[in-house]
């Protein structure tokens, strides 16, 4: 069973939900490993950062996605929360974004994070002091 896209000819034929990551993050690969026998248990497939990009050249590298089989796309912390869903220790993230404010919280939290996430040993920055593809484009969208 294929768990991950590696070109886009495989994008547009999952038919699957699909977890769009930054494939040269360290942090977001580490999460990837932890993560990924839940999600792909359920029948989901991992898509890695720069295949999204050329497939979709209007798509933000700002953060990860979720791309279910009807098309919605979940950016950002909405994307991340519904990841948490599928996790049975992560779910309480997912109850907790549910208070009143919670869910601002961590959206900006989201947003610091995936703007400084190659500072933690991204392969393709050298831990964040050179730049790369992914930090030089698709960085306008906001969550």
């Amino acid at each position: 069973m294929c768990t991950e896209i590696t070109d886009k000819t495989g994008l547009e034929a999952a038919g699957r939900s699909i977890i769009v990551w930054d494939d040269a993050c360290s942090a977001c690969n580490a999460m990837k490993q932890r993560v990924a026998s839940y999600a792909t248990a359920r029948g989901y497939v991992f898509c890695p950062m720069r295949v999204w990009l050329d497939a979709h050249p209007e798509a933000s590298a700002a953060g990860m996605y979720v791309v279910t089989p009807a098309g919605r796309r979940l950016f950002g912390v909405d994307a991340a929360l519904h990841v948490a869903t599928l996790v049975w220790w992560l779910r309480p993230l997912n109850w907790l974004s549910r208070l009143p404010l919670m869910h601002s919280f961590m959206a900006a939290g989201y947003r610091w994070f995936a703007a400084h996430r190659h500072a933690f040993g991204c392969k393709a920055c050298e831990g964040g002091r050179s730049s790369c593809r992914l930090n030089e484009t698709h960085t306008d969208r906001a969550d």
